[in-house]
């Protein structure tokens, strides 16, 4: 296993931790947080570090556009999934839907906005610093092992 690999495993768990706790001052019924999983591979000497959630977790942050396609069951099913999570009624989803179909939504109007996406650029950075410190040790440790293993040969 490849050193990198190693620094990627320990900073998923902490990736996905992070993400999460961002995710808790958002989330309405906590599917979203609840689906935020990391994924660390090694292919051919590279590693890999992928943090996943369930699809249109971006909107938290985006928002949802206006668009011209007609409301999905999936939709109505979130919106009252929601509606219930917040407390309130249910039978709104259909106005809300349209709402958001014709405008797109409150997070989309104001521009979006930073959950987690900060969070994960700071995770990059850390990642970053962990693997260039790991790798300056290693080589310089290989370089002090190099010259003093020459420096042996000479002196016999």
């Amino acid at each position: 296993m490849l050193a990198a690999t190693k620094i990627l495993e320990a900073y998923a768990v902490i990736g996905v931790a992070k993400v999460k706790q961002a995710l808790e001052q958002v989330s309405a019924t906590g599917k979203t947080i609840n689906s935020v999983k990391a994924e660390v591979t090694e292919k051919n000497d590279v590693s890999r570090l992928v943090i996943k959630a369930r699809p249109f977790t971006s909107a938290i942050e985006t928002g949802v556009s206006p668009t011209s396609k007609g409301v999905s069951k999936d939709m109505i099913d979130s919106l009252k999934e929601y509606a219930r999570a917040r407390g309130m009624d249910e039978s709104a989803e259909w106005a809300i839907a349209k709402t958001i179909q014709k405008e797109g939504d409150k997070t989309f109007k104001r521009g979006g906005r930073d959950v987690y996406s900060s969070e994960v650029l700071k995770l990059a950075d850390d990642i970053k610093k962990e693997i260039r410190k790991d790798y300056k040790i290693k080589f310089t440790s290989l370089i002090k092992n190099t010259f003093n293993g020459a420096n042996s040969n000479n002196q016999a």
